[in-house]
């Protein structure tokens, strides 16, 4: 009687010849069979798995590789890092970061957008060495691991390399694009040992850069880090304060000389917290001035301004960032205020060094305004 004595199963690649030469995968089981104590046969069971094969490779590329470019993604960035760092002393990330990336969408179209990814992956492909990790991990973030740097030294031949990538022209059906980017850079061990340190790292290098001007380098320090988690600081301080009315003027008065009747008052911006606790602008003045939060501070300011006014009959005194003197909505706002409120808008000397004929017609603009009572130049 036929004995089953064991079994082996394997899969493997193969190719037949039908038409020309297939390429195909196959599951295969092999049975040894004792038919008896002089003859042993084998026999085989396959299963075509080509399709799950083919699968099986197009999510592992999902899982590594960003589609657009080729390039490995966040998740095959990082598994090549863990990989390469077990024989490095000393390495460094790079983090490039594509300027206005979302407009150059809007204005262009995705499909350009697409194109211009690809054209940066296949450009950090020819200023980088083979060897290099080449990823795009966010985006409009790309990733450059260098291993095998010997010395410190080496590291102002990796700067030459970035600023050669900081500005690219583009050309896409006749139309000449310039792109800008920003670059931060960790290093390897001395800013951290595993991927995301150095990632952190190097993103906190990224965002200043980013504040300065398109086109910056910036390698991390520890007064950058400081420095960052003051915005931080100072952006969830903001976010608070809009969100539960924290924000409120403490009124410092002024005197006239001749009589010692109080004249007006200074409107001082402080955030006070529900446990009492007072923030002065050193905290998050900087910071509100140019961030995304700054019209709907001062829809709130202007509207306290002027309800005080009325109320006490006196002018009120308030500062005027350089970027709201620059909007021409802000002006709107200036011009549909009531007679009954006395306003004065001191001016910080920035405005006036940044954009002096723009100042000098909005100046102008606003002398015709007669409830402005009186512009006048803050120092210090």
């Amino acid at each position: 009687m036929e004995q089953i004595i064991s079994r082996r199963e394997f899969w493997g690649s193969f190719y037949k010849q039908e038409k020309g030469w297939i390429y195909f995968s196959l599951r295969r089981v092999i049975y040894p069979l004792n038919i008896s104590s002089k003859l042993k046969i084998y026999v085989s069971i396959g299963k075509d798995i080509t399709k799950e094969h083919e699968i099986s490779s197009q999510l592992t590329k999902l899982k590594f590789y960003d589609p657009i470019t080729g390039l490995y993604n966040l998740n095959g960035f990082n598994f090549r890092y863990t990989e390469e760092m077990k024989e490095n002393e000393m390495a460094c990330l790079i983090l490039v970061d594509i300027v206005n990336f979302t407009n150059i969408n809007k204005m262009y179209g995705f499909k350009t957008g697409d194109y211009i990814l690809k054209f940066l992956g296949e450009r950090l492909k020819t200023i980088f060495r083979d060897t290099d990790i080449i990823g795009r991990i966010g985006s409009d973030e790309f990733g450059v691991l260098l291993t095998g740097i010997k010395k410190k030294d080496s590291l102002l031949l990796v700067l030459e390399k970035v600023k050669s990538f900081l500005q690219n022209k583009i050309n896409v059906e006749n139309k000449n694009i310039v792109i800008f980017t920003n670059a931060g850079i960790s290093i390897y061990p001395n800013d951290g040992n595993s991927f995301e340190e150095l990632y952190n790292k190097a993103s906190i290098a990224l965002k200043n850069a980013k504040i300065e001007a398109p086109g910056i380098i910036r390698f991390f320090s520890r007064e950058m880090e400081e420095k960052t988690e003051k915005l931080k600081f100072a952006e969830s301080l903001i976010v608070k304060a809009l969100d539960k009315d924290l924000f409120r003027f403490f009124f410092q008065p002024y005197f006239n000389t001749s009589d010692l009747m109080i004249a007006g008052f200074e409107a001082l911006i402080r955030i006070v917290d529900e446990d009492g606790k007072i923030y002065t602008p050193n905290l998050f003045i900087d910071y509100l001035e140019n961030s995304a939060f700054l019209r709907k501070f001062e829809e709130w300011a202007l509207e306290e301004v002027i309800s005080k006014s009325r109320k006490w009959g006196k002018c009120i005194s308030v500062n005027t960032s350089a970027r709201s003197f620059s909007d021409e909505t802000f002006f709107d706002k200036l011009f549909n205020i009531s007679e009954d409120a006395q306003i004065t808008y001191e001016l910080t000397e920035r405005i006036f060094l940044k954009e002096p004929e723009k100042v000098k017609r909005s100046i102008e603009k606003l002398k015709t305004k007669k409830n402005l009572k009186e512009l006048k130049s803050s120092y210090g």
